[in-house]
């Protein structure tokens, strides 16, 4: 069973570049605090979007910038260089809006909708019956 999740927060890294079979891909790092006080803690969530969705986030899609994104959650684990266990929370988008206020010098930005990729089979996010 897979984990649909949407998180909001500011994009702190945008990462532009093509598979080997030429296809777009871009890489986003977003941080989301939850919690307060001492109780406060940020998971700094790895996007990633392919083809035409990943060509708008590119395009549109700068450091400082809040948005929205929704997708399939996944946790991985990892070796770090010391030796120790490390886990990284990544998803795979499937859909991208802006979340703040417009943008100062807005020519060159796009319109305040969302950005869906491509539908995949299973994707309850596709699924015309679903009411919300």
């Amino acid at each position: 069973m897979s984990a649909y999740i949407t998180i909001t927060g500011n994009v702190r890294r945008v990462e532009e570049r093509e598979t080997s079979k030429g296809t777009a891909l871009t890489n986003l790092t977003i941080p989301v605090d939850t919690g307060w006080g001492d109780n406060k803690t940020t998971t700094w969530w790895n996007v990633t979007f392919f083809g035409k969705s990943a060509e708008n986030a590119a395009k549109y899609l700068k450091q400082g910038q809040k948005v929205s994104i929704a997708g399939k959650a996944s946790v991985r684990s990892y070796e770090k260089r010391d030796g120790t266990p490390g886990f990284s929370a990544n998803i795979d988008g499937y859909d991208w809006s802006f979340a703040g206020p417009k943008p100062e010098n807005d020519a060159d930005q796009a319109p305040q909708v969302s950005r869906r990729a491509p539908q995949r089979q299973g994707d309850p996010l596709a699924d015309p019956s679903i009411p919300f």
